[in-house]
């Protein structure tokens, strides 16, 4: 596509000096054999974030949840 565009198979960039072969995508495979991307790596600080997050948002609406029946509770009591 860029050699139709008028690229003569130098380096990218005003000066040419950027990279000349394609980004490699690498080895980069999930468990079904799709590829994922570049970059793509396990991030154990992610995974640990996002457990954290999915159970502060498991405690929240537990919360939620009890409020609401104390609520009830309480109008129930009148």
């Amino acid at each position: 596509m860029l050699q139709k565009m008028g690229w003569k198979g130098a380096g990218l960039g005003s000066q040419e000096s950027g990279i000349v072969d394609p980004v490699s995508g690498g080895e980069v495979r999930d468990r079904s054999d799709q590829f994922k991307g570049v970059g793509v790596a396990a991030d154990p600080f992610e995974d640990f974030r996002k457990q954290r997050a999915g159970k502060f948002y498991t405690r929240m609406v537990s919360k939620a949840e009890d409020r609401k029946k104390s609520k009830r509770e309480d109008v129930d009591d009148y």
